[in-house]
């Protein structure tokens, strides 16, 4: 995932520049009340040479990249789970969401922990964490799509053997036109393609109830690791086998959302910034919030 904003415009909208802004507004007034206009222009001008400078270099400092690059982060992540959200309501909801919110629970707490000095836990080994919960809500949108589907009357297996029985016993008849044996072979492709849109379907749903089950397990296992040995020395690597099998399940809903012709493109963060030693300033992040239906 490429940055989408200059860093040059993360300054600008930094809390602390539009702080500093605000602050030298006011000295420019406060300078000229002794001293007229001529204070108050001296002041903007050192105002604007300072500006001038910290545009020139903070952006490219390696602690702020890595705020901006947090900070864009969240910004498409909580866009992502806006338009989940809505579609999984658009599609009648679904029953795991409150599994979503027990997972998204277990990573602000790995977050905290990834603050502590003590631990091994990184921010990068967290984000790579939380991007499974983006996996975990397309699995719930197919989920909901799937229970739409059925909700809403599609033939069953057992009606469309039975429709293709029929066609196939009409296609026996000696009196057909040359026509209708055309029509009835057009129909028995098509007869004989929903079956294997079926078995396909019935399979995937198998593979989505499993991994939308599994999936909170396994945050929950990566959770105890984390919680009774923050400090192991092979955090990365339990971690990385943790995420090839949390992946499985990125794979499956992918595949779902290309059956079943679901309007939401992959999701996935690009590496952070090699951070400082110290931790940049991250804004608190927003627990997700997810309404179910009763």
């Amino acid at each position: 995932m490429s940055k989408k904003t200059p860093y040059w415009l993360d300054y600008l909208q930094h809390p602390a520049h539009l702080m500093a802004v605000g602050v030298g507004c006011v000295a420019a007034l406060v300078a000229s009340l002794p001293w007229g206009g001529d204070g108050f222009g001296l002041t903007l001008l050192a105002m604007a040479a300072l500006e001038t400078v910290a545009i020139a270099v903070i952006p490219g400092l390696p602690r702020f990249r890595q705020w901006a690059g947090e900070q864009e982060r969240n910004r498409t992540l909580n866009q992502m789970y806006a338009r989940l959200q809505a579609e999984i309501e658009a599609h009648g909801g679904s029953d795991h969401l409150q599994n979503f919110l027990r997972m998204t629970d277990r990573v602000a707490s790995l977050y905290r922990m990834a603050e502590d000095a003590h631990s091994t836990l990184t921010r990068f080994d967290v984000q790579q964490l939380e991007d499974t919960t983006i996996d975990f809500l397309r699995l719930c949108l197919s989920d909901a799509a799937m229970k739409e589907a059925r909700h809403k009357g599609s033939d069953s297996e057992s009606t469309i053997r039975n429709k293709l029985h029929e066609v196939q016993q009409a296609m026996q008849r000696p009196d057909l036109s040359q026509h209708e044996m055309v029509q009835l072979r057009r129909a028995e492709s098509d007869f004989t393609e929903a079956l294997r849109r079926h078995s396909r379907m019935a399979s995937r749903r198998a593979m989505l109830d499993a991994a939308l089950l599994s999936m909170p397990i396994r945050m929950d296992e990566v959770y105890q690791m984390v919680m009774t040995a923050p400090r192991s020395g092979n955090m990365g690597s339990l971690l990385e086998e943790s995420l090839a099998k949390l992946r499985i399940s990125e794979e499956v809903s992918m595949d779902l959302d290309q059956e079943l012709g679901l309007p939401i493109p992959p999701y996935r963060s690009a590496a952070p910034v090699a951070a400082p030693q110290a931790p940049a300033a991250t804004a608190p992040r927003k627990r997700a919030t997810i309404q179910t239906r009763n």
